[in-house]
């Protein structure tokens, strides 16, 4: 019985929210502006262009490959794979393959890596 009373109290002690999270609760949670048609995101205007020229024929949705073409979230997951396989000195894992697609530019390869996170 003594034992339900503690637990009991215990409950009660660990159930209020402390001064921080009250003051925290009343801060107004900034908004991002979602792109508009006049500002494009940088994904849309800049990168899935590149992605839809070289990577499209396999890796748009419908196909046989991941679909980050035209998804900026899963282009974002997926950076880490993107970054390697665009940057293989290996031919048979670079992306795109030789008979597929053009391949990237430089240009191209820099501006992938640097919306990646990987420049």
């Amino acid at each position: 019985m003594r034992l339900l009373y503690i637990l009991t109290a215990l409950a009660f002690l660990g159930c209020g929210a402390s001064k921080k999270d009250e003051e925290s609760a009343k801060k107004p949670t900034p908004e991002v502006p979602a792109p508009t048609p006049e500002a494009p995101s940088v994904f849309a205007s800049e990168i899935n262009p590149i992605l839809e020229k070289s990577c499209g024929g396999c890796h748009s949705p419908g196909a046989k490959h991941t679909p980050f073409v035209g998804d900026e979230a899963l282009t974002q997951a997926t950076g880490d794979g993107i970054a390697a396989r665009i940057t293989t000195s290996d031919p048979k894992l670079y992306m795109p393959p030789a008979r597929a697609r053009e391949p990237l530019t430089s240009e191209e390869t820099q501006k992938l890596l640097q919306f990646l996170g990987k420049s």
